[in-house]
């Protein structure tokens, strides 16, 4: 959380009046390359469901989740994180 807070504290005040994400989970199908998907359940900014569209509209698309995890899975079980990442990758070498 610090080292986020750090890095917003740096960026425009009005960053989050401009930050507008357009609904791209109607495109999700169209993908083709493997997805690997890692997914706190207790993020309270992307809720749980949104890792199921993943599931539901791409083919090749796996998904992992962690409990008591938030949003930051990457900092947050940064070992597994990255143990888990490089093994997907590896799957493409």
């Amino acid at each position: 959380v610090e080292e986020r807070f750090a890095v917003a504290k740096k960026q425009p005040k009005d960053v989050l009046a401009r930050m507008i994400t357009p609904n791209l989970g109607p495109h999700l199908g169209k993908l083709k390359p493997p997805i690997f998907v890692m997914w706190g359940l207790n993020d309270e900014f992307c809720p749980e469901s949104g890792a199921r569209l993943f599931l539901d509209q791409c083919d090749n698309a796996r998904c992992m989740t962690f409990n008591h995890v938030g949003h930051w899975v990457q900092l947050e079980r940064t070992s597994e994180f990255n143990r888990y990442s490089i093994e997907f990758l590896n799957e493409f070498r």
